[in-house]
C-alpha cells in the first residue's frame, strides 16, 4: 500500500509538470507572436480578394502536437505514432455525372440586322408611300383650286364685258341744247315774249343743224 508521501509527492511532480508544459507554451506563443512583426491594418471594406489562410493555424497545430506529445513522455506513455497521409480518392469519368449540353443557340432570323435597321426597312416603304399618296392629293386639290380661280374669273370678266355691251347697245337719251344751254329760268323769261320766241327760234337752229337738209 503506498504511502501518503508517496503520493502527494506524485501529485505534485503531476503538477510541476503541468506548469512547465504551460511556461512553455506561453513562451512559445509570446516568441511568436513578437517574430510574426505588427500586424497589417486591416483593409476598408469592399471588392477584397479573400484573405490567404493564416499562418498561426499550422503553428498552433505544431505547438498543440508537441504540448500533447510532452505530456506522453512525462506520464510515461509512449509516443503517439504518425497518422498516415490520407490517399484523395480520384473519380472516373463513368462515375461523375452526365454534364448538361447546351442547345446550340438558333440564329437570329434577321441575318445580323439590328432591330433599328429591321424597322427601319419596314416603315421607311410606308411612309414613301405615303407621301406619294399625301403629294397625289395635294396635286389635285391644287388643280381644283385653280379651275375654281380660272372659272370665277371668268364669269366676272364676262359680266363686265356684258355691262359694257348693254351701256355701248342703250341709245343715249336725247338731250335738248337748248335745254342744255340755257336754265329753266332764262327759257319761261324767253318765251313769255314774241321776241323772245323768235330768239329761242333762232338759238335753235343754230345748235341744231339741219344736216339731213343740206
Amino acid at each position: 500500500m503506498p504511502q501518503p508521501e508517496a503520493l502527494l509527492l506524485a501529485d505534485w511532480t503531476d503538477i510541476i509538470g503541468y506548469l512547465v508544459v504551460i511556461v512553455f507554451v506561453v513562451l512559445r506563443y509570446v516568441l511568436t507572436e513578437l517574430g510574426g512583426g505588427e500586424k497589417p491594418k486591416p483593409k476598408p471594406a469592399g471588392n477584397r480578394p479573400a484573405p490567404p489562410p493564416k499562418p498561426g493555424a499550422p503553428r498552433e497545430a505544431d505547438l498543440r502536437s508537441e504540448v500533447d506529445e510532452f505530456l506522453r513522455r512525462a506520464k510515461g506513455l509512449p509516443p503517439k505514432e504518425p497518422e498516415p497521409a490520407v490517399e484523395p480518392i480520384m473519380l472516373d469519368d463513368a462515375d461523375q455525372p452526365a454534364r448538361k449540353i447546351a442547345a446550340p443557340l438558333e440564329p437570329s432570323p434577321y441575318h445580323g440586322d439590328t432591330v433599328s435597321e429591321h424597322v427601319a426597312q419596314h416603315v421607311r416603304p410606308l411612309a414613301e408611300s405615303q407621301l406619294a399618296e399625301q403629294a397625289a392629293h395635294l396635286g389635285e386639290e391644287v388643280g381644283l383650286a385653280d379651275e375654281k380661280l380660272e372659272a370665277r374669273l371668268k364669269a366676272k370678266f364676262e359680266h363686265r364685258l356684258g355691262t359694257l355691251r348693254r351701256r355701248e347697245e342703250e341709245p343715249e337719251p336725247e338731250v335738248d341744247p337748248l335745254a342744255a344751254t340755257l336754265g329753266g329760268e332764262q327759257i319761261a323769261a324767253m318765251l313769255a315774249n314774241p321776241e323772245g320766241v323768235r330768239n329761242a327760234i333762232i338759238l335753235n337752229e343754230i345748235l341744231q343743224r339741219p344736216t339731213d337738209r343740206w
